[in-house]
Parts: structure tokens; C-alpha cells; sequence
């Protein structure tokens, strides 16, 4: 199976985030599973119930796992102010099961992302755990960028279409 085109995966995320209503309450979300390939989309909605650690723009997501090529790729569109953004992220898979997907990213200075992808739930999670001792671009006052992110996040992917 040939890798999607990711500027096609980035597009078509963008129109959605810009068309779909985004008031999903924890629908699950758009999953698709077939021997070696697992798609799920929806948007992200963070387990711990702070304002703080939920997105603050309309957003939509999309992610692909390929057990060929052990890569899990996320695309992530979103609105902020007038201004659309694309974000992609690729994860390495760690495990995969009957059960699920372990992926996980530590391309990042500051922090590790995983993915646990859940097949008899068709369910998606994300964890954001800080990197310890990680020194991200100085802040002043002996303090950097890294700090903060001060606490693990997680996510559950859940229905953008309600």
C-alpha cells in the first residue's frame, strides 16, 4: 500500500476542521481497522476535566498506523484567529497486538508523545509526559521553555461530527 500524500492528508483535515461542527460530547470517533492499516479521526478532548488542558482553537484530527512500515502518522488541522494551521506528527510503533498500538514520538525536546490505539474499544488515546530534566530555550530567572510543561496530559479522541 503506497504512503498517502501528507500535504493531501494536511488539506483535506484542514476543510474539515473549518466545516465540521466541533461540539462533540464523547462520541467515539471515526475508526477503521483492517489487516495491518488502522485510521481513526475526530478531535482531541482531554481526560483530566482542566480548561486548562483542552485545545483552545476548533480543531480536527486524523491518524493513520501502518504495521508494514511501523509508523503511525497524526494530522492535525486547526483554526486560530483567521489564520488555518497544519500540524503532522509521526510516531514509531512500539507494539502492535490483537489488542492495540503502542506509538511512540520523542522527536521532541521537551516532552514524550504516545499513542495507545484501543481495537476492541475502536478507541484512541494521547499521552504527553514532560521529559525529566529537559532544558528547552532560556526563559529568564533560571528557567526554561521545558518547565513549562509542568505535568503529563492526556487525550481521548472522540467524535468531531455531532
Amino acid at each position: 500500500m503506497p504512503r498517502p500524500p501528507r500535504l493531501h492528508i494536511a488539506v483535506v483535515l484542514l476543510l474539515l476542521a473549518c466545516a465540521a461542527p466541533l461540539n462533540a460530547q464523547d462520541a467515539k470517533p471515526v475508526f477503521f481497522s483492517a489487516s495491518g492499516y488502522v485510521s481513526a479521526s475526530g478531535k482531541w478532548k482531554s481526560t483530566s476535566g482542566l480548561a486548562e488542558d483542552e485545545s483552545a482553537f476548533k480543531h480536527a484530527v486524523e491518524i493513520r498506523c501502518r504495521l508494514d512500515i511501523r509508523e503511525c502518522y497524526e494530522a492535525q488541522a486547526q483554526i486560530v484567529g483567521a489564520r488555518p494551521q497544519v500540524f503532522l506528527q509521526n510516531y514509531s510503533v512500539i507494539k502492535w497486538d490483537k489488542n492495540g498500538i503502542i506509538a511512540e514520538d520523542n522527536s521532541s525536546i521537551c516532552m514524550t508523545n504516545r499513542l495507545l490505539i484501543n481495537f476492541q474499544e475502536e478507541g484512541v488515546m494521547a499521552v504527553d509526559s514532560p521529559k525529566k530534566g529537559a532544558k528547552g530555550m532560556p526563559l529568564g530567572n533560571g528557567r526554561n521553555a521545558c518547565q513549562l510543561l509542568n505535568h503529563t496530559r492526556s487525550y481521548k479522541l472522540v467524535s468531531s461530527w455531532e
